[in-house]
């Protein structure tokens, strides 16, 4: 018996090996040549690889067949920006599929190194319009292609991933970004299970930095439905550096370049050490050794539409009360930091934004510093009502937060400032609404790096 069953094994294991040996040869130049044939048939734009590797081993039972050093460019006046490269994507083919003229069954898909960056331009064009239209979309028969995509899960590895607006001067990346998601691709209704990690996210919107270097990570089961390309969601965990976000709401595509959307967030935890993770200098720099005290919350929507012509409505809000952080090493304290924050558009036209700061306030060591904000039509007339007060001897500021080996900085700041009206006013130099008062000094400053 024992020798019938290691006869069994053994012809089981000289057939996996000759399968191994003989995928490559008998499938491998139909692959690539198919391969080739659907990025013309389907895209517009330039693309290619290099070669195409097939192995039996990497999702046994399936076939894993990668193609090695992926690229596709833009379309017209994008040919130059490489919209995608990968150093390979590896889709995983049900064996059966190929041995037959029907078509090629996929069922896990993987992104390794891919760089991807989407880009729209000042005049709203997209460098991503690159599929070749159908003759006829509504009568559209998938029944004879030459692929048949029973996706089950999909991955991307250490990736990259660039979004440029320049048309809403909104820009995002991400850095060395992992994500996997698993459910089942072919209904039209299904649970979607998600994991994503990324070592830096950096966002910009306006010209302000709102997350700098900022370290993610998400966990996030999305309802999807196929038919309305929606994504619902009702709680989502997403944490950055130290402080942790929960959401819900939904996400959908409402055609090629319209978003609608529909979220809510806010903070489980008020300690405003998680906040503070958020300062990029702060968190860089022993983050995990800091004594810190105090409360702190955030929350806000997002409402609407995004599109090329068009923002949703937003409002944020950030409030932190009697924080406080030392380092253990550092003989002063940054102390009684108070902040009320409110940034909010009812519409999400830009020049209904609106950013109150009633009350801001900290203090280095005893020196106290002190400002208040309000900012509202920065398309139009850009009015602000601001005041700022306090001082600072620069050349204490290594006491109180950790500089960079060979960072050296001095001088005196003193700040009693109060302005109203309209900056364009100034920025044009003309007659209008605008007043300041106040003084503002500066004393031996020095800096060196």
């Amino acid at each position: 018996m024992l020798k019938r069953i290691a006869l069994i094994l053994g012809i089981f294991l000289i057939l996996l090996v000759v399968a191994a040996i003989a995928t490559p040869l008998l499938f491998g130049d139909k692959l690539k040549a198919l391969a080739k044939d659907q990025m013309n048939k389907q895209l517009t734009a330039p693309s290619g690889f290099n070669d195409v590797s097939i192995s039996f081993f990497r999702n046994f039972p399936k076939v894993s067949v990668g193609l090695d050093q992926v690229f596709i460019t833009g379309p017209e006046k994008y040919a130059s920006d490489t919209l995608i490269s990968a150093r390979r994507i590896d889709v995983a083919v049900q064996l059966f599929s190929l041995l037959g003229s029907g078509p090629i069954k996929i069922s896990k898909v993987v992104l390794e190194e891919p760089r991807i960056h989407a880009i729209i331009g000042k005049d709203g064009s997209v460098n991503w319009d690159i599929m070749k239209a159908s003759e006829d979309e509504s009568a559209e028969d998938t029944s004879g292609s030459d692929f048949n995509l029973k996706l089950q899960h999909y991955e991307i590895q250490n990736g990259t991933v660039r979004y440029s607006d320049h048309e809403g001067n909104m820009f995002l990346e991400i850095a060395n970004l992992n994500h996997a998601g698993s459910g089942d691709f072919s209904a039209e209704q299904f649970l979607l299970k998600t994991k994503t990690t990324a070592d830096a996210v950096n966002f910009k919107y306006e010209g302000l930095p709102y997350l700098a270097n900022t370290k993610t990570r998400l966990d996030a089961d999305f309802d999807i439905n196929a038919r309305e390309s929606k994504y619902s969601f009702s709680d989502l965990k997403a944490v950055l550096n130290e402080m942790e976000l929960r959401a819900d709401g939904f996400f959908q595509l409402v055609n090629d370049s319209t978003y609608g959307m529909d979220i809510n967030f806010s903070t489980p935890s008020n300690e405003f050490k998680h906040i503070l993770s958020l300062v990029p200098a702060v968190y860089t720099n022993d983050f995990k050794s800091l004594k810190t005290s105090g409360t702190a919350a955030f929350k806000g929507f997002v409402k609407g539409q995004y599109s090329t012509d068009k923002m949703p409505a937003y409002e944020v809000e950030a409030n932190i009360k009697d924080g406080f952080f030392q380092y253990p090493e550092l003989p002063q304290p940054v102390q009684a930091i108070n902040l009320d924050l409110k940034a909010s558009n009812v519409d999400g036209q830009p020049d209904n934004l609106v950013l109150n700061i009633p009350t801001a306030s900290l203090q280095f060591g005893k020196d106290p510093f002190s400002f208040r904000m309000l900012y509202k039509n920065p398309e139009t007339i850009q009015f602000i009502d601001a005041a700022v007060k306090g001082k600072l001897d620069l050349g204490t500021v290594g006491q109180f937060i950790k500089l960079e080996q060979g960072t050296k900085i001095g001088g005196q700041v003193q700040a009693d400032v109060e302005a109203r009206g309209n900056l364009n006013v100034v920025l044009q130099q003309k007659p209008g609404p605008f007043q300041a008062k106040g003084l503002i000094q500066l004393a031996n400053i020095y800096y060196a790096s």
